[in-house]
């Protein structure tokens, strides 16, 4: 009877453990990039704790910039609040400038690489695309909402062909092969949001193979 009870207890207690991201083994990393970015928007942290965090992921970790923005569906003003500030972290860390638009030598396409994040934010209501080329071999994506509340959803394009997307909680998970001669399209929809807008932080495991 004591073992049944505290069974059920046990069983109880995991249910009621928060949901976690269903990365695949391999990227136990990406699943700690999520984790940081829970962990920025609840605790305000300055640019020089972002920096030391990135700085215990064991691979290292560089910005995206190859991806193709939608500017007419992102917020642009300076100065605004409840953003994770992935593009400041990551740039203190790595020490280099940002590198924009055709710029391909400090991205997610470098070589040796795996490992890289961005960060938008989009107008309520509204559906922004984002573009990534070059990519090739296994891809793995995670977008991680500022509000805890955000109503949206994502889907991911290969070519033509839409692609499953997992959802666990808060984060959505993409993982697929690319090839590199076929367009990656990223949309992002918020449906309802409390604020002006929602940021979201990209990350992606790129195999580069």
């Amino acid at each position: 009877m004591v073992k049944h009870i505290l069974s059920s207890a046990t069983i109880l207690f995991i249910l009621l453990l928060p949901a976690q991201p269903a990365f695949s083994q391999e990227n136990s990393i990406l699943r700690e990039l999520v984790n940081l970015t829970f962990k920025w928007r609840s605790q305000k942290l300055n640019d020089s704790h972002r920096e030391d965090d990135l700085k215990k992921i064991s691979q290292p970790v560089v910005f995206m910039d190859e991806i193709v923005h939608d500017k007419k569906h992102e917020y642009q003003a300076a100065g605004m609040k409840n953003v994770f500030h992935v593009k400041a972290a990551i740039k203190a860390v790595t020490g280099k400038p940002l590198i924009k638009s055709k710029g391909r030598d400090y991205s997610g396409n470098q070589p040796g690489k795996h490992f890289s994040g961005n960060e938008v934010s989009i107008i309520p209501t509204r559906t922004a695309h984002y573009q990534i080329v070059g990519r090739k071999g296994l891809q793995e994506f995670a977008f991680v909402p500022y509000s805890s509340t955000c109503n949206y959803d994502v889907m991911v394009y290969l070519g033509n062909k839409r692609l499953p997307i997992r959802r666990n909680g808060e984060v959505s998970i993409c993982r697929f092969r690319a090839n590199e001669k076929e367009i990656i399209h990223i949309y992002i929809m918020v449906k309802k949001s409390t604020y002006k807008y929602e940021t979201f932080a990209l990350w992606n495991y790129n195999e580069q193979k």
